[in-house]
């Protein structure tokens, strides 16, 4: 499931969106989101320019 959270209609409980359009947002804004690998829990990283 990981390699797919950031494809348009991914979920593991119905919606799927909010990931993708996330993604789609902070790439537009010139930025990255990924996914950080943790032993419980989710975290993203997000990164985006300073300018």
């Amino acid at each position: 499931m990981r390699d797919s959270f950031f494809q348009k209609g991914a979920s593991t409980t119905g919606g799927g969106f909010g990931l993708h359009l996330s993604k789609k947002v902070i790439e537009g804004y010139g930025g990255s989101i990924e996914l950080v690998p943790e032993d419980k829990g989710t975290t993203y990283r997000i990164l985006l320019p300073a300018n």
